[in-house]
């Protein structure tokens, strides 16, 4: 066979190879386009269902239809899921110190190890705490709802 006949075909077979793989190429880019343009959409959907359950709690806690302690907890674990650089700690710091403050009691199942007794005298020291960050809680729960979260 005659070496130009071989090296044309050589040359458009590696052509070939290289039309193929670059339509792959392009095909693979475009679904990670797609696929971060939906991650993002999602992203931006669970900012704003954290943000909505941080606003609902705090509306609650002003409402007196959820307890102190428990909804600075559950507001500290959101506020971190929401904003995990801690950009907005500062501002929402009550609902951290509340949270330390309390950390060491029983809660949920935890409650059940312990005597009647022993949960009076928790429970006496956490409506202590309670009377003690009740103003700046509720201070803070009144500027979540007009609080600028830029995340």
């Amino acid at each position: 066979m005659n070496p130009i006949i071989i090296a044309t075909l050589a040359i458009i077979f590696a052509l070939s190879v290289i039309v193929i793989l670059s339509i792959k190429a392009f095909r693979i880019l475009s679904q990670l386009k797609q696929q971060n343009k939906d991650t993002s959409g999602l992203k931006i959907q669970e900012k704003a269902d954290l943000l909505m359950s941080i606003q609902d709690l705090a509306q609650n806690m002003l409402n007196n239809n959820l307890n102190i302690t428990e909804g600075s907890i559950r507001i500290k674990v959101l506020l971190d899921h929401l904003d995990p650089q801690k950009k907005v700690r500062d501002d929402f710091l009550v609902f951290y110190e509340l949270y330390s403050a309390t950390e060491h009691m029983p809660r949920h199942k935890d409650r059940d190890k312990y005597t009647c007794d022993d949960l009076k005298i928790y429970d006496d020291e956490r409506e202590k705490i309670e009377i003690k960050f009740q103003k700046r809680i509720f201070d803070a729960c009144r500027k979540i709802s007009d609080y600028e979260f830029n995340l």
